[in-house]
């Protein structure tokens, strides 16, 4: 039955599309006591139809059907009082039947295109700058994401909250926090149509495709002439895994009842030229299965900050040993086969120590892991500085060593070094920023090539006349990854892949844009990738954006965390409007 037979359907389309523009401001309701009550609301609408994306996999079934996203958001604010709510709809317009004479693609498709409305987040608090209390859903940071970083990355499409209680008691000399609730993740992938919400199976018996994890704990931290000491921990207690499909549908990691991670970290000035930030965590297992493995891990991080005149650095330093994080209890049809698109879905997100959109970090890399990066940059003059940078790690977990195996055999050592520069003139109107970097990973054992990567991205912004400008961005990648890309004779072969995408923009209201993406990778069915795309922010806090034609799939990381995106063909309508 086509989406637009549903009731809720068309009541979820009409409330997101049919709402008069006003000018994006609070509506002011009344005033109590002198004081005003507001009532802010914002929706984000993404409405897209999938063509034929050209994987040539029958079995994924991504093709040749539409879905529409809604998320509404409410918040209602007086004095320092808020509460809010926020609606989210997931509709899918004739995607393809399931009922294929598949059992794997039925079971996997149980989670996948169902129709969603529900709210996805609610809250009420009181805020000051001395006390901040929250029951409901709320986003929580403890240390610099070794313990607990339950946040909102827009990117990969990842907004996971607490939803229970926080409070935050600040002072002069310091602050405490406490945190208690049920971890409550983003429950669809708009990427992929896979859900985490309970439905009904073949069998006639209910299903919920995420276990409710309960996370409870805390942080309390002391500030001294610039120092800072902090001590922070958390306790995950995950909710029945039977239910889900049992231990073996999740995985090792997830197979024990409670997972306890505690930190102690310090943040201190270095003299008059930068600052040093440490912390180290430990992490324990328990109430695993009979014959589990329980083996115990620990992280220590670092970064130090420095400048001298004209020049800057970054250093940071991490030592991990079988620190496994807080990996959400999900069912496998969402974690392997064709549903991978919760795998990496966890609570915490430990350091990675390279630039936030490293996607060549393979498998469990940062699970043992010793080694950092640094950075200098040194201001030429006005208009021109240089950057270097440069880091080595040695890893166990790339090559899949689960019981953290510290050994020539499971080691691979990884070296990555780049340089570019920064180029202003015309007043700062317009620039130029390029990059060239090598990257190199091999077997320690063997001294066989793993991974090896040159790459060249960069861009350069004109100013033609006024708010008027024209932008070009562009990466080049030449890959090698042993086991991907394969000849007629099956033997691994390097591959090229980039994009580059060419704007006209009337600064901030208006862009239109043209893009070109491309692959030589064999075991990607198409080469060429064309679209073309139009941005109008018709207001500060309001903008419309079309998207049409090909987006190749890749992996995209964000800080550590990462995730596949499918490839894409068709067009994409995406709303944000404030009222």
């Amino acid at each position: 039955m086509s989406a637009f037979n549903n009731p809720i359907a068309r009541a979820a389309l009409a409330a997101a599309l049919l709402l008069p523009g006003v000018s994006a401001q609070a509506f002011e309701l009344t005033s109590i006591q002198e004081s005003t009550l507001r009532l802010d609301i914002t929706a984000s609408t993404v409405a897209a139809f999938h063509a034929d994306n050209r994987d040539e996999d029958p079995v994924k079934l991504d093709d040749n059907y539409a879905d529409l996203y809604n998320r509404i958001n409410f918040q209602l604010a007086w004095t320092n009082w808020v509460a809010g709510l926020r609606l989210d709809t997931a509709t899918y317009i004739e995607p393809t039947d399931p009922s294929l004479n598949n059992d794997a693609i039925k079971n996997n498709m149980q989670a996948r295109y169902r129709d969603h409305y529900t709210i996805g987040k609610f809250y009420a608090g009181y805020v000051s700058p001395e006390l901040e209390v929250t029951a409901g859903d709320s986003y929580v940071s403890l240390g610099r994401g070794l313990v607990l970083s339950m946040r909102k990355q827009d990117e990969l499409g990842v907004d996971s909250t607490l939803q229970g209680g926080k409070i935050v008691a600040r002072a002069p000399w310091g602050s405490v926090t406490a945190i208690g609730g049920i971890a409550n993740p983003m429950m669809v992938d708009p990427a992929t149509g896979f859900s985490l919400y309970e439905s009904t199976s073949n069998d006639g018996k209910l299903t919920r495709y995420a276990a409710q994890d309960t996370i409870f704990g805390g942080r309390a931290d002391a500030n001294l002439e610039g120092y800072t000491l902090g001590v922070q921990g958390v306790r995950m207690m995950r909710g029945d895994i039977e239910k889900i499909g049992g231990v073996g549908a999740t995985g090792a990691q997830r197979a024990f009842e409670n997972n306890d991670i505690a930190s102690l970290s310090l943040q201190a000035p270095l003299v008059d030229f930068g600052s040093l930030y440490f912390e180290g965590a430990t992490q324990q297992l328990s109430g695993g299965q009979p014959g589990q493995r329980n083996d115990d891990g620990f992280a220590f991080y670092s970064s130090v900050n420095a400048g001298f005149g004209r020049i800057t650095g970054v250093a940071e330093l991490q030592h991990y040993r079988n620190f496994i994080g807080l990996p959400a209890t999900v069912a496998a049809k969402n974690v392997t086969g064709l549903g991978a698109a919760f795998s990496t879905l966890r609570y915490n997100a430990a350091p990675s120590t390279e630039n936030v959109d490293t996607d060549t970090r393979f498998n469990e890399f940062d699970r043992c892991v010793t080694g950092g990066r640094g950075r200098v940059d040194g201001r030429v003059n006005e208009r021109l500085s240089l950057h270097m940078l440069y880091g080595h790690w040695a890893t166990w977990g790339e090559a899949l060593s689960s019981t953290c195996d510290i050994s020539d055999a499971t080691q691979n050592n990884v070296d990555d070094v780049a340089g570019g520069f920064d180029l202003a003139f015309e007043e700062g109107a317009s620039s130029l920023f390029g990059q060239v970097g090598l990257r190199h990973d091999k077997s320690a054992a063997t001294d066989a090539l793993y991974y090896r990567e040159l790459y060249v991205k960069g861009t350069a912004v004109k100013q033609l006349s006024g708010p008027w400008s024209l932008e070009l961005v562009g990466r080049q990648r030449h890959r090698f990854q042993e086991g991907e890309s394969k000849n007629a004779a099956g033997e691994t072969i390097p591959w090229n892949e980039g994009e580059f995408y060419l704007s006209l923009r009337y600064s901030p209201w208006l862009i239109g844009a043209v893009g070109y993406e491309y692959t030589s990778n064999s075991v990607i069915a198409a080469d060429d990738y064309f679209n073309g795309q139009i941005a109008w922010k018709y207001s500060s806090d309001s903008s419309l954006k079309l998207f049409v034609g090909q987006q190749r799939g890749a992996l995209k990381c964000v800080s550590g965390t990462c995730r596949f995106f499918p490839a894409f063909e068709g067009a994409k309508l995406e709303w944000v409007q404030r009222y």
